[in-house]
Order: C-alpha cells, then sequence, then structure tokens
C-alpha cells in the first residue's frame, strides 16, 4: 500500500474484500460515500465533519490525541451499528485490528454489548 491509497482502498486492501479487483479500480460505488453516511449522523455533539474524521482513519501516522479521537468514533459506531453493517464498511481485518480493540470494547455501553463485541472479536479473529 502506498500512502495515496484512498482510505477505501487500504481498508479493503488489508481486509482483501471482494470489492478490490486491482490497483486502477476504485474501489466499490462510492463505500467511502457509505461510510460518510455511516459516521454523519454519529457526530452530532462534535464540532467537525465527517470529512476530517474521513481524512483522520487515512492518515497512517497519527497523534495521540488523534488516536483517541478515533477510538471515540469507533465506540460510537459500534454503539449504533450492528457488526454486519461494521464489516461491510470497514471490512473483517480492519474492524478486528482497528475497531475491535480492548480499549474500544471497554467504551462499550452497557454491559451485553461489550460481551457481544468480545465475542464478535474472537469469533472474526479466527477468521483471519
Amino acid at each position: 500500500m502506498n500512502s495515496k491509497d484512498s482510505i477505501q482502498q487500504r481498508i479493503f486492501k488489508t481486509a482483501g474484500h471482494s470489492r478490490i479487483t486491482n490497483e486502477e479500480t476504485n474501489v466499490g460505488p462510492s463505500i467511502q460515500k457509505e461510510i460518510e453516511k455511516l459516521i454523519s449522523p454519529l457526530l452530532w455533539d462534535r464540532n467537525t465533519d465527517e470529512k476530517y474524521y474521513l481524512q483522520l482513519l487515512e492518515k497512517e501516522k497519527r497523534t495521540s490525541a488523534e488516536e483517541k479521537e478515533l477510538q471515540s468514533l469507533y465506540i460510537k459506531i459500534l454503539n449504533f451499528n450492528n457488526w454486519h453493517t461494521v464489516v461491510k464498511h470497514f471490512g473483517v481485518k480492519y474492524a478486528v485490528e482497528q475497531m475491535l480493540t480492548e480499549n474500544v470494547i471497554r467504551g462499550l455501553f452497557p454491559r451485553p454489548l461489550r460481551k457481544k463485541y468480545e465475542f464478535v472479536r474472537n469469533v472474526l479473529s479466527e477468521a483471519l
């Protein structure tokens, strides 16, 4: 992967997702728009828009403050979406390695949701 790859290309390359067929192909029918639609309603309490978060997702090196911002976004995504939606938009590998971390799962509420995503992480990890 090179630094010019779009967020979708990097996510789907790391996930081995079928929407990418070769280096020249753009990812699916506007998966970035789908991700924007997914996160836009979750940002009602922020002064930043979804484009800021899309840029954060694209960055290879992030500051600790940016990592915390992304963690907060992942928590919101997981709190308000089922795991099928998460995998559809981000791919299995990205979901397991980036979104289903201990810190993110610890931030989920209520406790049964934490247990659910711990189980999902274990199952998806085995699939990798």
